[in-house]
């Protein structure tokens, strides 16, 4: 592989050990995404039950807005999700355009909760976690550590997704092994968690 190590970018260079750390340390924590996500990407649509798996597991802040989210017809909520999740279907398609597309479908439908980036990702990823990644205050300070920048030219999730599928060709040849967007972010996780002037210190 020296020769894929030649081309790597020095990001994810650093971010290489982190690959795989977050189930190590966190064996049982995904177990509540897992069955979101296996019931997401069955029925190809999220109702409030799914949603709210995602809340928790993401430990969101529960203000109002959840119980206005409460008040929603599950119905509504479905069908909203199912058109959101339309351009996810389409494997072939370029995962940027995926993430752009179904995050503005989501913000148009004015979902309570999904105003801002952590929830909407969580529940993108749930349904593609093999090309969308969640976005979190820990991932931005594991890009701003690696000095990676999100360019939100064609929408902020899109252009963190850009990134995300940058690191995971980076990470692919790294590793000699296929590289997921939930792989990744589960590694900036864990890297977004190290203090900046150690970033080779173990999280305690």
């Amino acid at each position: 592989m020296t020769g894929a190590r030649d081309h790597v970018k020095p990001g994810a260079q650093l971010l290489a050990p982190e690959v795989g750390r977050y189930q190590e340390r966190h064996p049982h924590y995904d177990q509540t995404f897992r069955i979101a996500s296996d019931a997401i990407r069955t029925t190809r649509e999220a109702g409030k039950a799914e949603i709210c798996l995602l809340v928790t597991w993401k430990r969101s802040a529960q203000g109002s807005w959840l119980g206005a989210f409460l008040a929603l017809d599950d119905a509504d909520v479905r069908a909203w999700t199912r058109h959101a999740f339309e351009p996810l279907w389409d494997q072939s398609a370029d995962p940027v355009t995926v993430a752009g597309e179904a995050f503005a479908r989501l913000r148009h439908a004015d979902i309570p909760g999904f105003g801002r980036t952590a929830l909407p990702s969580a529940l993108l990823c749930a349904a593609d976690p093999q090309r969308l990644a969640v976005y979190d205050r820990r991932a931005q300070t594991a890009l701003d550590n690696l000095h990676l920048r999100i360019d939100g030219a064609h929408g902020f999730y899109a252009g963190y997704i850009a990134v995300v599928t940058q690191l995971r060709h980076d990470l692919a040849d790294l590793s000699g092994h296929p590289i997921s967007a939930r792989d990744v972010d589960e590694a900036l996780y864990e890297y977004g968690g190290v203090p900046p002037a150690d970033t080779r210190r173990p999280l305690s």
